[in-house]
């Protein structure tokens, strides 16, 4: 063991038997604080860092907890045997997990010492040097690409892309198995011209085949009421057509030679917490 854990690393949630979150059957760690604001966000309570508190259910509930390292080792650890029969793991998630990336390097030594398969998913907006202190010890990134053109990611998400697009480029080049996620909104990214600004950025990629998997993620609304136990207000958006799904499926697919999967919908209208574990 040449690490070891930090004293505390803040999550908003920790769901166990995921199969959404990568291959096989998982526990996703869902960590607190983002870099993005984007605008049709289904997990308004992963974007501050701080604690807050939600009304779900007539309850009041704290939204934000700090945990140990070894204590949250231990729970990673409950289910290793249904990670080894199902070719599952241990998948960091938010919000943004890369914005603790001291936290989830100390645990990483733990996890691959016990075999268990790690896939980060991450937004990208974070330095390059997050990716590079973390890529050795990975296995998968679940990598979401939002928008492609400048003007519009800036819109939507409050930040340019420019460092999105790096980070994704440089994970590409040193072959990084990686699952790339596109969230697809009406009136957001679902014309013809993103696809194909996303189908020529993905083509200038030589080593583009190190992306193993595609998923396209229609927007839902089922996290919409969190906006309201958490007293914040959301713009209202709607699901894209089928056909501009079916588009992105065949588009980006032949891209990448890959054939895609189309998420289903979901969302937890309450988050679990330290007493709380799903």
């Amino acid at each position: 063991m040449t690490a070891v854990p930090p004293s505390q690393g803040r999550l908003f949630d920790i769901q166990r038997y995921s199969v959404s979150d990568g291959p096989g059957i998982r526990t996703t760690v869902f960590f607190k604080g983002c870099s993005l604001r984007c605008s049709w966000c289904h997990n308004p309570e992963a974007l501050l860092s701080k604690k807050q508190t939600m009304h779900c259910n007539g309850i009041d509930k704290q939204v934000g907890y700090d945990i140990d390292g070894l204590e949250l080792l231990k729970l990673l650890y409950r289910d290793k045997s249904l990670y080894q029969k199902s070719d599952g793991g241990v998948t960091f998630s938010g919000g943004e997990p890369m914005l603790q990336t001291d936290y989830i390097r100390s645990l990483l030594p733990y996890l691959k010492r016990e075999n268990i398969h790690v896939a980060i998913d991450t937004a990208g907006n974070v330095p390059s040097s997050a990716y590079q202190s973390l890529s050795d010890e990975v296995d998968l990134f679940l990598f979401d690409l939002k928008i492609i053109d400048p003007v519009k990611h800036r819109q939507h998400t409050g930040v340019s892309n420019k460092q999105i697009l790096k980070n994704f480029t440089q994970l590409v080049a040193r072959q990084q198995p990686i699952e790339l996620r596109l969230p697809v909104i009406k009136g957001i990214n679902d014309s013809e011209a993103d696809i194909k600004q996303l189908a020529s950025f993905l083509l200038s990629l030589p080593q583009r085949a190190s992306i193993t998997e595609l998923k396209v993620l229609p927007y839902h609304a089922m996290g919409r009421s969190k906006y309201q136990q958490l007293g914040m207000t959301t713009a209202i958006f709607e699901a894209p057509d089928t056909s501009i799904l079916a588009q992105y499926q065949q588009t980006i697919g032949q891209v990448l030679d890959i054939d895609p999967t189309l998420a289903s919908s979901q969302s937890n209208t309450c988050t679990g917490g330290p007493d709380g574990v799903r």
